[in-house]
């Protein structure tokens, strides 16, 4: 990691989700002349606080296969912008979290998976833990497809609760007019259509 410059944290899991993250801190990494930092956490019962490098022993399959899936993306990249791969076994949240606490990144940047209520309830979220322990901003990208399902959700207007022993709001009455010439019309409590109740009240249009 070079002195002096801005460094960006990427949260990868190889879902479609971090892909988005991904290139969305490309652009970012680009404009500001960034260090672009991929961190892949792999879920395992023993814990390694330190970057794995390329000769992992054979019982870490699913390490090695995602080193090779992070040098291939790097390739991917070019050379666009630096980046620096981290890959590490343990907890995805505390993995990240010991990342941010070594590299001091400007900003963090994951993906969001879109799961359902029930699901981050029984699961929970990897972003959203990170978003609320996360000494630094973290931003989350969304899944895509996720602007497509807004859409396609009905809007529905919440309905206002009625009192009981309200009387009827006021309409306006427009069948009786005073004064054609003048365009002023009655204006008639509900109920009321056609008869003038105030012959000096008057809207005028």
């Amino acid at each position: 990691m070079r002195p002096g410059t801005y460094n960006i944290l990427v949260g990868i899991d190889f879902s479609d989700s971090s892909a988005g993250a991904m290139y969305h801190a490309l652009a970012l990494a680009e404009r500001l002349g960034a260090t672009l930092h991929l961190a892949h956490i792999a879920t395992a019962s023993v814990t390694a606080p330190t970057d794995l490098g390329m000769n992992m022993p054979s019982e870490f399959a699913d390490a090695q296969q995602a080193r090779e899936r992070m040098e291939r993306m790097r390739a991917m990249l070019g050379s666009k912008v630096e980046t620096e791969l981290h890959l590490r076994l343990g907890d995805p949240v505390k993995g990240m979290l010991q990342l941010i606490r070594e590299l001091h990144p400007e900003m963090v940047v994951v993906g969001s998976h879109g799961r359902g209520a029930v699901m981050r309830m029984l699961l929970g979220s990897v972003s959203t833990e990170l978003s609320r322990r996360s000494p630094v901003p973290v931003l989350v990208v969304p899944a895509p497809g996720r602007e497509e399902v807004a859409q396609a959700e009905p809007v529905v207007e919440p309905q206002l609760p009625s009192v009981p022993g309200q009387a009827p709001a006021e309409t306006l009455d427009t069948s009786q007019t005073n004064d054609s010439s003048s365009g002023s019309v009655n204006v008639a409590p509900g109920g009321t259509s056609g008869y003038d109740v105030n012959p000096e009240l008057r809207v005028r249009y």
